[in-house]
């Protein structure tokens, strides 16, 4: 049973190994708040997961599941936003199988649930440039930074390099919320250089 009144963007994480028959068994996790009525967590392709459920509906249950071989262990995750708040809730894995056909099954190891620190920014994606450019052609770089902590940022700086150069830095003040996103373009322009190249974008916050 955990208590989520005071936390804000916890994430659950787990590894995972499974052997099972695909679209016919599998595992998925449901959640309650009252201990009575559950409700399967997340969807399949759900955008706050990362791995998580590898099929939409399975036979033996009706529901997103993760089926099918692994070949190995691998680790899903899941932003546990939708819960902000509540002092109660309860999880629980819930195998499902038909009659025939019988393999390994499901085994699960490192199950946690850890609040994000109050502030923690990074880059979600490089929107531009968005491709290919042209050699020796000036273009501007232009980045989606994201607020992954539990507390207001009001400022931070973000940087670029390009072939692990002298980074480029810009400045940014606003008011991101937990969760929300922003988007900088950099006042500083850069140069193509030949062939391909590498553009790393990061965060800068004090106290991250």
């Amino acid at each position: 049973m955990f208590n989520f009144s005071t936390a804000v963007n916890a994430k659950m994480s787990f590894w995972q190994n499974r052997y099972t028959e695909t679209n016919y068994d599998g595992m998925h996790i449901e959640y309650s708040t009252n201990g009575n009525n559950w409700q399967v967590l997340g969807t399949f392709g759900d955008p706050n997961g990362i791995n998580w459920y590898s099929i939409a509906n399975i036979v033996s249950s009706s529901t997103p599941a993760w089926s099918a071989n692994s070949n190995g262990w691998v680790k899903s995750e899941y932003n546990l936003t939708a819960l902000n708040g509540l002092p109660v809730v309860q999880f629980k894995f819930v195998f499902t199988s038909d009659a025939s056909v019988v393999y390994d099954g499901f085994s699960i190891d490192d199950f946690s649930i850890k609040v994000p620190s109050p502030q923690d920014a990074g880059v979600l994606s490089i929107l531009r440039p968005s491709g290919q450019t042209l050699e020796n052609s000036v273009d501007t770089v232009k980045v989606r930074i994201k607020n992954f902590g539990s507390q207001n940022i009001t400022s931070l700086n973000v940087k670029y390099t390009i072939n692990g150069g002298t980074p480029v830095s810009q400045s940014w003040t606003g008011n991101l919320a937990p969760n929300d996103t922003a988007d900088i373009i950099f006042n500083t322009p850069f140069t193509s250089p030949s062939g391909q190249f590498n553009l790393c974008a990061y965060t800068n916050l004090t106290s991250d």
